[in-house]
């Protein structure tokens, strides 16, 4: 940049306005030449001292007197003032030197106390003689006049309350695994702290859970370095699908279910519903008409059918009687037997063949008694009904189905009692409708059915698979790694190493790199890498056009061999103007940005400004790292 003059420099800064400083430091109400009273609404503490503050304007000390005015150009001279003022017992008869700390007008010698970057200062008037490590700079004075005074420059303001140094970044861990760093500034202060970058998935030491198998539960952790663990094994599994209804035959006929409840564990077997009144394939049958016999059948449905037609009937009924005066109780008899034939006729008696109302019992039907009476005629009345048979005729068998299409057979006692089911024979290797199934594929499952034979189907087609076998990985995302999970699903893309500059994705975003000069061998070099896949990076670095240099910004990108970047460069220069170049670059070369016409010799011929800075890949990006150098 070439030299400017101080003058020059001045001049530049006299429309700025600024604070009144007899008004900061909270002197009294005093007249001006106009007579209108002015009232100060400044606080009587004097602000922090590293506080940066704008020129200001300067007004005459609170004297009490008329207001002296010197003359706008040139500046006036702390004698102008001196030789106006009267002495009297209430005025100072010394104050403080340049650069001393003041409070109120009336503690400097000059007469003027004002608000500098270290804080209220006492200063003297000048043209262009301030000492070193202090600027003549002009302020407002009484419009359309100029006052100059010194003012500590940015070297003496950094060596009295500066807290770090210029262009220095200090850094610090935040967030998950994060860092944060923040730039001193030209005024020896720290600048805001940037936003967290590099952080993890998580805070090292949580832990979460989540379902899987039957009810069962797993568990992960995040690793000191802010990454989710792998899932653990699933464990406390149930022994059933939640929903899943199983059935099994019951009673005559009849059917009952149970279902694997919320907690993957069977409920209890229902109520046995829809059953029958008997076995299918049992008879049973029942004496009718004259000693003949109908039979009636158990269906499949496990139920009687109507009875037969009687059949097999004799003569007469068993017990009818016929006679004949005679014998006994004046009768000759003959008498139906149990066969339903007559008998032969009885002998003719005085007698009857009992005595009246006396009864007698004889065996019937299934192990059961019978009984008669005798009639007031002497003779035995008609057998009464077969009481207290058994449930089977003695020597009679009976078959039922068993177990897996097995049979089982029982015999009738002689007690016409059934004898237990024997064992069970003839049985194949699973239940009708019995379901099995087993692992197949990716996490799946296939299933078989038995057969009404009970005998195994073939396997079905294996469903419900996952996308991978587990433990196998992928490449993601340029850098990144997958993992199938035990469940066959693919993990989330763990990116693989990143550089510290992100999240650096927009120009809001960019990530402020330390400020350099126009001087020679005043440069910054950034190490970085595209990752994930094309995603850009911002960059933003201040460049200083100092006296005896000549600004050229210069920006040099190297990519990794097979990559192609996008290298963008928007200049803004601090006067508010913007230049802008862009190239494609394959291998390493450099973008050098003219910005000479920042400001004009009248306006002080300061270029300089803010370069932003953007790499944005046109391929996807490599994990190898990339350079960029900037230089002015």
């Amino acid at each position: 940049m070439s030299l400017k003059k101080t003058v020059g420099r001045v001049a530049a800064t006299l429309v700025v306005p600024v604070l009144v400083a007899w008004g900061l430091c909270g002197c009294s109400t005093t007249t001006g030449p106009s007579g209108t009273d002015t009232e100060s609404d400044v606080p009587d503490t004097v602000p922090d001292a590293v506080m940066v503050l704008p020129d200001g304007a300067v007004v005459p000390p609170d004297t009490g007197f008329p207001e002296v005015r010197c003359p706008g150009d040139g500046g006036c001279p702390a004698e102008a003032w001196a030789g106006e003022l009267p002495v009297g017992p209430d005025l100072p008869r010394e104050g403080g030197k340049l650069g001393d700390a003041c409070t109120a007008n009336g503690e400097c010698l000059s007469g003027f106390c004002v608000p500098s970057d270290i804080g209220y200062i006492c200063t003297d008037v000048c043209i262009d003689d301030c000492p070193e490590g202090w600027d003549c700079k002009g302020v407002a004075f009484s419009d359309p006049d100029t006052l100059f005074v010194c003012l500590p420059d940015m070297e003496t303001t950094c060596a009295r309350t500066g807290v770090c140094v210029a262009g220095e970044v200090a850094s610090e861990t935040c967030g998950k695994c994060g860092k944060r760093d923040r730039t001193c500034k030209e005024n020896c202060q720290w600048g805001e702290w940037s936003n967290c970058f590099g952080e993890g998935t998580c805070t090292a030491g949580d832990s979460e859970s989540e379902g899987c198998g039957n009810c069962g539960s797993r568990a992960r952790t995040c690793s000191e370095a802010c990454l989710w663990n792998e899932w653990e094994e699933c464990q406390g599994e149930g022994i059933c699908t939640q929903g899943v209804v199983e059935n099994q035959g019951c009673g005559n006929c009849g059917s009952q279910t149970r279902t694997c409840t919320a907690k993957c564990d069977w409920s209890e077997w229902g109520s046995c519903q829809g059953s029958g009144i008997c076995v299918p394939g049992a008879s049973e049958s029942t004496a009718c008409g004259n000693c003949g016999t109908t039979l009636r059948l158990c269906t499949d449905a496990c139920q009687w059918s109507d009875w037969a037609e009687c059949a097999n009937e004799g003569v007469c009924t068993p017990g009818a009687k016929e006679s004949v005066v005679c014998g006994k109780c004046g009768n000759q008899t003959r008498s139906c037997t149990d066969l339903c034939e007559w008998s032969q006729w009885g002998s003719c008696e005085g007698q009857g063949q009992c005595l009246p109302d006396e009864t007698e019992y004889e065996d019937c039907g299934k192990c059961g008694k019978r009984g008669r009476t005798c009639t007031g005629q002497c003779a035995w009345g008609a057998w009464g009904q077969c009481q207290d048979e058994g449930g089977c005729s003695p020597g009679d068998k009976q078959t039922e189905a068993c177990g897996k299409c097995g049979t089982r057979e029982r015999t009738c006692t002689d007690q016409c009692g059934w004898s237990p089911w024997g064992a069970c024979t003839g049985e194949g290797v699973c239940s009708p409708n019995q379901m099995e199934s087993t692992a197949c594929g990716n996490c799946g499952t296939k299933y078989r059915f038995c057969s009404d034979q009970c005998t195994w189907g073939p396997f079905g087609n294996c469903s419900g698979e996952g996308d991978c076998p587990p433990g196998t990985t992928k490449p993601c995302n340029n850098c990144g790694t997958q993992t199938c999970s035990a469940g066959c699903a693919w993990s989330s893309c763990v990116l693989g190493k990143m550089d510290g500059y992100e999240e650096n994705d927009s120009e809001g975003q960019s990530y402020a790199l330390p400020g350099i000069t126009d001087a020679a061998g005043d440069t910054q070099t950034v190490i970085a890498s595209i990752n994930p896949a094309y995603d850009p990076d911002w960059f933003k670095i201040h460049i200083d056009d100092t006296s005896f240099h000549s600004i050229d910004p210069k920006f040099t990108l190297s990519v990794p061999s097979g990559q192609t970047y996008k290298l963008c460069i928007t200049y803004k220069c601090d006067s508010g103007k913007t230049f802008s170049a862009c190239q494609n670059i394959s291998g390493a070369n450099a973008i050098s940005v003219g910005v000479g016409d920042c400001e004009s010799i009248w306006q002080g011929d300061d270029d300089s400004g803010t370069a932003f800075i953007q790499v944005n890949p046109i391929s996807s990006g490599s994990c190898s790292d990339y350079t960029l150098k900037v230089e002015a």
